[in-house]
């Protein structure tokens, strides 16, 4: 009977045992590992977790910087400088009183006020001008300038430029440095640095701009294409001072297109001291008038440059004055540090 019972007992469980297998393999379930599968809820969120890792921004991994190649960049041309040196590469004519104990005939000869940029040689050296070992602005000597009072008023009072000085454009820069021996300024205006230009249709002794003084003053003086006059400078006592050096800087420009133009009469000449223009000391065009012809320059193309004392200097007290590292250029000359 217990046998029996037994046998009844173990049939019934592997019926059960059966039946649930099948109840699983019907609802997808993997018999050999018995893992159920997941609620639709579970595979949402799984689904839901899976994007929200795939939105999740990777760090930015850092990429070593590159050296670009180096480009050459094309070289630009610097714009001129004016040069301080006392004789520049472009200069035309240049002097600085170094070499000898007179006036150096290859480049200078006596000036004759009256005529029209005539001159002659250097045979013999005025008293007037005399190379000075004392004093200079730069380098050991200069030019000792000296008239009236115990060096008499014979002449000859100037000397100029053995050859005349080329103007491109019509246009010359002029620097130099001067030196009083005192700032009185004696004589009614002598001319101390005069241009003479190049053509005489105007005035019986050529057409003359110069620097000077007037009635103790320095001053532009012009005796030239209708004009006899003058401006003055009254600061000058107040700005320079006895024996001292300065720089002189003289810039004119003619604009003459040829012998014959009317037209173009933009001219002017401008007057610097250690670097600094002097208003009262330069004219442009329109502040001197005249009728005939257009302009009132000189042709500064082929000019000549006379220092000294010339016009009406003084015919007693003495006058004296140094200059030192003349310069004629085309383009500007600075003053010298």
């Amino acid at each position: 009977m217990r046998q029996i019972t037994k046998k009844i007992i173990s049939a019934l469980q592997l019926t059960l045992l059966t039946a649930t297998l099948q109840l699983l393999s019907a609802c997808g379930g993997d018999p050999a590992t018995n893992n159920a599968p997941a609620s639709i809820e579970d595979d949402v969120t799984q689904e839901q977790n899976t994007e929200s890792e795939s939105e999740q921004e990777e760090p930015e991994q850092e990429e070593p910087e590159q050296e670009e190649p180096e480009q050459e960049e094309p070289e630009q041309e610097e714009p001129e400088q004016s040069s301080n040196e006392v004789c520049p590469e472009h200069a035309i004519l240049c002097e600085d009183f170094e070499n000898g104990t007179i006036l150096n005939p290859e480049l200078w000869q006596i000036g004759d006020y009256w005529s029209i940029g005539q001159g002659r040689p250097l045979d013999e050296q005025s008293n007037h001008f005399v190379i000075d070992n004392t004093v200079a602005a730069q380098g050991s000597q200069s030019l000792h300038m000296r008239w009236a009072g115990e060096y008499g008023t014979e002449s000859p009072g100037t000397f100029q430029n053995l050859a005349a000085i080329p103007a491109e454009g019509d246009e010359i820069y002029l620097r130099l440095y001067m030196r009083f021996k005192n700032l009185n300024f004696p004589g009614l205006h002598p001319y101390y640095i005069s241009a003479v230009g190049s053509q005489d249709k105007n005035q019986p002794y050529g057409d003359q701009l110069a620097f000077g003084t007037i009635y103790q003053n320095m001053s532009t003086n012009a005796f030239s294409r209708g004009l006899d006059m003058g401006i003055s400078w009254n600061e000058a006592r107040n700005n320079l001072n006895s024996e001292e050096w300065f720089c002189l800087q003289i810039h004119v420009f003619g604009d003459h297109q040829d012998d014959n133009d009317t037209e173009h009469d933009n001219e002017f000449i401008e007057i610097s001291i250690n670097g600094e223009v002097i208003p009262t000391l330069s004219i442009y065009d329109g502040e001197w008038i005249v009728d005939e012809p257009e302009h009132w320059s000189p042709f500064y193309d082929g000019s000549f440059w006379r220092f000294g004392f010339a016009s009406f200097a003084s015919q007693t007290d003495a006058d004296e004055y140094w200059i030192d590292s003349i310069a004629f250029s085309n383009q500007e000359i600075a003053c010298i540090n």
